[in-house]
């Protein structure tokens, strides 16, 4: 893998132009600097701005600085993560291709000098991105992209990043800007009068004018932003941010920043913020650390769900948006869509929010189990899982009577709304009765985690609630699903097997009528039941057959809300089916797991779950501590408007009596008569200022009242003053001489005195009741409303079957019986023979052996450290004296494929050897084991030898193997050094001690060597084979033995010579090879010296072997094992190669 990389990196190093250029043709969008690819091209900056419009700004702000040393280029949305990616992927990336080009960088450039960097047609890169988060995470890439490919820029500030505002603050012609939003709430805190002054907040580089841009570029001082480089934490933040294989430390990371926020939040501290007025440059662990995590956070929460309402940002913002406009009607989807991104301040796509709504109101079996939304057209079916919905503008939906039930009215007091804009949006979560997230399940994939959450009864989830309140255990629950006639079983404590439904209906018929959770109808026919007839059922095909269909036929029964395929079995294929299991055979099963149940908690940290009662009990403490406050609330509510009507009551009886005169008076002497007779202001409203009060504290906000920005003294149109203080202290007694005069009435008296009554009774049983009697209250008429709704539903789904029925059957005279059987068509049989599912051995074992804790795998240390070769060295280092072994199982066959690509590549042949192999006597040569790091180079190996303990193998050629075929096999080895490989190969017996020998008369050599089977061990190299009798032998026969020469460099001449002998005629063979010597010479440092030659060969190679005589060993020079048969005893084997060096010396 390692070679396909470096030949990618090859390909796309190649498409970098190494010369630079000043003029670029061929790339959109692209506003070049004049000077750039000049002589001065290190004074430019080329600008990367995120889409279009934001180059409209840049290119605006250009009219300040010139456009000689900036240039201008948009990024199409975000870009690639290089770290870890697929370089195919890179390599075709159009947008990395343009930037390489356009910076003239190349992928094997260092750039650590300044000749290296005038190479570039840019000296700088600025990234002018929004200021939110996905903004930061656009700079993140880019440093990213930098930091892998050429981490020497990186040190040479070579990245750099353009800020804009996020909030202004303007007063007459004084104005603020601020760069984040806790510095804009530090400066609100610390200024008194912060309402008089106007405020306008930029969510993106679009909202500015261009006359805004020119004054951003003309302050480049406090725009521009330099990353700085301070050392080795840079680069790691920058390797945790990005790199796929720190997914844990990622966690760590989320999960620390995490806790950090709730404990500032807990101790009441503001949050931390990276750029001040005095910030001109940040480092890249203060960017990763303190912006783009919180990216990496955001992402999360717009992809894992809240423990406590089961919804992501989008679906609360819809559930808000609905509840705001109590909409008693139906109301279209894209317009919900554009209410929604105004009352809750979408800042994204409407088509994604669109999408969203769909989602919530979709309830075909596999989505929802409690939808929220009513769904009044197409919102998609089981046949496609919901990606068959109608666009939005012609699908109708309204809140279902079910939700307000699941969130009742009464929370939203108790409820912590966010503020975005100085706007009161969604809350930071709803409450509902019941955990919804388990009622509808949840799945997603954030920044270091993923959750998969399956769908539960919402009875069994409100029966749990009970439970808990009684102070019981919750009860075990299992996924269930809405309409799905299936089977759900427990595999283990974390798993659960979800079955569909297959009955046989005769001998070669069976009939499904259900589908596992999430298959949907359309792609169970394309993906399982078409390739069975086709004789494919989507399992691995056995090679060299073709696997027969498993089914000739099926017929569709099914509707948009029922499953059913009547299926025709192959002739005598039922039993086997039977046999192994129509549920498996037919992909009727499928695992559901709970083993990724991640989720925010209430105070907005990840959590892993390991069980929906987990979940359960987390929830239950929550939701209590929710209806502690709501009582508390209520009692405070419920005082505060019996205390108003007392006041009323009071107020009427005074002016009956003549107690109280307000005709013909001034409004100042009114209010202090009131004031007077112990008339409170109005309970009501002054209860409701101090909870708004309370909750902006809370929540760190302060919303604009529109009237206090006003001066305390106005004039009206007349011209007269109106004081502000008075209009106020009138408006809290409004609740008194506003009333109407009929409420002067005896009746009306008598009414307002009942309701003051009323509410006071109230008060006590709200007093006496406990926060479990109003969970209580709240569960039962849940359930009430949700029997209600599943009873219409279920009249509509019969209705629509009758509808059906008639419409099938309308050109014949409609009946009864009819409208039965059509029924009955899409409906399973009643013939049918149910087959019970079971689940499965190998599943449970499959799952078993996964559950079961992985050993810790504990490396071995080595007992010598292996040491790093080096080239160039002498080869004397790697060679120590050879251990003898017994000799072990001859191998029979010379597989060259089997040869391991250390061992093989050598440069010299240091064995001669005939074709036929053939001979009456065995010569066995087994040198000593040696560690792989103390051997000395292989010169010539075995085919068949393998790594393995360091062992030596013995291998023989086969009989009927020719020379040729045998060094043809060999001859695409490449030397693995080529240091080592170039020294003699009778060098290594340097360090072997000489041992005295009985000679061997040598005009037998020849002979005996035609008739011997070679057999050497695949671990060391040919010239291990040689035996010298002496040293001073050695000297006189080293010009008379036969070698094979070294062919690497003349392979081209004598490619011919080497093809197996059995292809070509014994002649012609043995013609060739006379000619060998002529055209195979070895490339020595002595090459009038050291020729070598192949010896002839037979031309009749022999077809049988006698059996090997008896053998016998001896000791040779250097220690190997030599066997040799008993009447040639005294003779020395052939085929010892020359010395490729004539120095005697050398060799010792």
């Amino acid at each position: 893998m390692s070679w396909v990389k470096f030949k990618q990196q090859e390909e796309m190093n190649k498409k970098c132009s190494g010369k630079k250029t000043t003029k670029l043709k061929g790339i959109p969008k692209l506003e070049d600097a004049n000077e750039a690819g000049t002589k001065n091209s290190m004074q430019c900056t080329l600008i990367l701005t995120e889409g279009d419009s934001a180059k409209t700004l840049a290119v605006s702000g250009l009219g300040v600085v010139g456009r000689d040393k900036y240039g201008v280029f948009p990024l199409r949305g975000k870009l690639l993560n290089v770290r870890d990616g697929n370089l195919k992927q890179i390599q075709d990336n159009v947008e990395i291709n343009a930037l390489i080009k356009i910076l003239g960088l190349q992928y094997r450039k260092k750039y650590d000098t300044d000749e290296d960097m005038k190479s570039l047609r840019y000296g700088k890169v600025m990234v002018m991105a929004d200021q939110d988060q996905d903004g930061s995470h656009i700079k993140g890439l880019v440093i990213n992209f930098i930091h892998h490919n050429w981490p020497s820029l990186v040190r040479r500030n070579f990245v750099e990043e353009f800020i804009t505002p996020i909030v202004k603050s303007t007063k007459g012609k004084e104005e603020l800007s601020f760069f984040s939003i806790p510095e804009y709430n530090e400066w609100r805190e610390n200024t008194d009068n912060w309402k008089t002054y106007k405020i306008k907040y930029y969510k993106g580089l679009g909202t500015s004018t261009s006359k805004e841009a020119k004054e951003y570029f003309s302050d480049m001082v406090r725009h521009r932003i330099r990353f700085r480089y301070a050392g080795q934490d840079d680069d790691s933040a920058v390797d945790l941010a990005f790199s796929k294989k720190k997914i844990e430390e990622r966690k760590e990371w989320l999960t620390r920043w995490m806790q950090e926020k709730k404990d500032r939040r807990t101790q009441g501290l503001p949050e931390e913020y990276l750029y001040n007025k005095d910030t001109r440059a940040v480092s890249y662990s203060e960017f990763i650390n303190k912006e783009l995590v919180l990216f990496s956070n955001t992402d999360n929460e717009r992809s894992i769900p809240s423990l406590v309402d089961g919804f992501k940002p989008g679906q609360r913002k819809v559930l808000f948006a609905c509840f705001k406009r109590a909409d008693k009607r139906e109301v279209k989807v894209a317009q919900l869509a554009g209410a929604v991104a105004e009352l809750s301040a979408y800042h994204h796509g409407e088509q994604s929010l669109m999408g969203t709504i769909v989602n919530l109101a979709q309830d075909f079996v596999g989505s929802n189990n409690v939808n929220v939304l009513l769904p009044i057209g197409q919102f998609g079916t089981r046949l496609q899982g919901g990606k068959d919905s109608a666009s939005p503008r012609y699908i109708f939906t309204q809140l279902n009577p079910v939700t307000r039930s699941v969130f009742p009215q009464a929370d939203d007091n108790v409820l912590r709304f966010l503020f975005e804009e100085n706007q009161r949006i969604e809350p930071e979560w709803y409450c509902p009765i019941i955990p919804m997230v388990l009622v509808n399940g949840a799945s997603g994939i954030g920044t270091g985690w993923s959750t998969n959450i399956p769908n539960y009864n919402p009875r069994d989830l409100a029966e749990n609630m009970r439970r808990l309140i009684r102070g019981d255990d919750p009860k075990p629950m299992k996924p269930w699903y809405k309409h799905f006639r299936g089977e759900i079983e427990q595999l283990d404590n974390q798993r659960y097997v979800c079955y569909g439904e297959i009955a046989r209906l005769n001998d070669d018929t069976i009939e499904i009528t259900e589908l596992p959770v999430k298959t949907w109808t359309q792609a169970y026919k394309e993906a399982v039941l078409e390739p069975m007839m086709e004789g494919n059922s989507g399992g691995e095909k056995e090679k060299g057959k073709k696997q027969e269909a498993l089914i000739t036929d099926f017929k569709e029964y099914h509707t948009d809300m029922t499953v059913r395929f009547v299926v025709k079995v192959a002739k005598g294929k039922m039993r086997a089916l039977e046999t192994e299991g129509l549920h498996k055979v037919f992909k009727l099963q499928f695992v559901i797991n709970t083993t990724s149940m991640v989720l925010f908690d209430a105070a907005g940290c990840l959590k892993k779950y390991n069980s929906p009662e987990e979940i359960c009990t987390e929830f239950f403490e929550t939701r209590k501590s929710k209806y502690v406050e709501r009582k508390k609330f209520l009692v405070g509510m419920l005082k505060a408007q019996s205390n108003r009507l007392s006041n009323q009551a009071r107020f009427i009886m005074a002016k009956i009596k003549g107690e109280i005169s307000i005709e013909n008076r001034r409004k100042a002497n009114i209010v202090d008569q009131l004031i007077k007779m112990n008339f409170d202001p109005d309970p009501v409203k002054k209860w409701r200022e101090e909870q708004k009060k309370k909750e902006l504290k809370e929540s760190g906000e302060t919303e604009v009242d529109l009237e206090e920005t006003l001066a305390d003294v106005e004039e009206d149109e007349d011209g007269k003053k109106i004081d502000k203080k008075l209009e106020t202290h009138l408006s809290d007694y409004d609740y008194l001489v506003g009333m109407a005069l009929i409420k002067l009435s005896e009746e009306e008296k008598d009414k307002l005195l009942a309701e003051s009554g009323n509410k006071l009774k109230e008060v006590k049983d709200l007093e006496v009741k406990t926060w479990g009697d109003l969970w209580e209250h709240d569960l039962e008429r849940f359930l009430e409303e949700l029997k209600k709704q599943e009873d219409k539903e279920k009249a509509d789904m019969e209705m629509s079957i009758k509808n059906a029925a008639k419409k099938f059957g309308k050109d014949e005279k409609p009946s009864k019986k009819k409208a039965c059987a059509f029924a009955a068509e899409v409906l399973p049989s009643k013939d049918g023979e149910r087959i019970e599912p079971v689940i499965d051995k190998s599943l449970k074992e499959k799952y078993e052996k996964m559950g079961q804790p992985k050993k810790e795998r504990v490396k071995k240390e080595p007992a010598e450290p292996k040491k790093p070769k080096k080239e160039g060295t002498d080869i004397k280092q790697f060679l120590e004296k050879k251990k003898e072994t017994p000799p072990k199982k001859k191998r029979d066959e010379w597989n060259s494929d089997e040869s391991s690509p250390e061992e093989s590549g050598g440069e010299f042949e240091n064995t001669a050897f005939d074709d036929d192999n053939s001979g009456d006597d065995v010569v066995e040569v087994m040198p000593k084991t040696k560690s792989r790091g103390e051997r000395a180079p292989p010169k010539r190996v075995s085919d068949s030898s393998k790594e393995n303990d360091k062992d030596m193998d013995t291998t023989e050629f086969d009989e009927g193997e020719s020379r040729d075929n045998a060094i043809e096999k060999e001859e695409d080895r490449e030397p693995e050094n080529e240091s080592s490989n170039s020294m003699p190969p009778t060098q290594s017996k340097k360090t072997a001690p000489a041992k005295p020998k009985p000679k061997q008369p040598k005009e037998d050599a020849p002979k005996r060597a035609k008739k011997s089977k070679k057999v050497f061990d695949s671990d060391d190299s040919m010239d291990d084979f040689i035996v010298d009798s002496d040293d001073s032998d050695f000297d006189k026969s080293k010009k008379k033995k036969k070698t094979v020469a070294k062919r690497k460099k003349n392979s081209d001449d004598s490619g011919d010579e080497f093809e197996p002998e059995e292809k070509k005629p014994a002649k012609k063979q043995a013609k060739k090879e006379k000619e060998a010597p002529k055209r195979k010479k070895a490339n020595s440092s002595d090459e009038s010296a050291d020729e070598f030659e192949f010896r002839e060969e037979e031309k009749k190679p022999k077809e049988k072997a006698p059996a090997p005589k008896k053998v016998k060993k001896i000791e040779s020079d250097d220690d190997d094992v030599v066997a040799l048969s008993d009447d040639e005893s005294t003779k020395k084997t052939s085929g010892k190669s020359k010395a490729k060096d004539s120095d005697d010396d050398e060799f010792g």
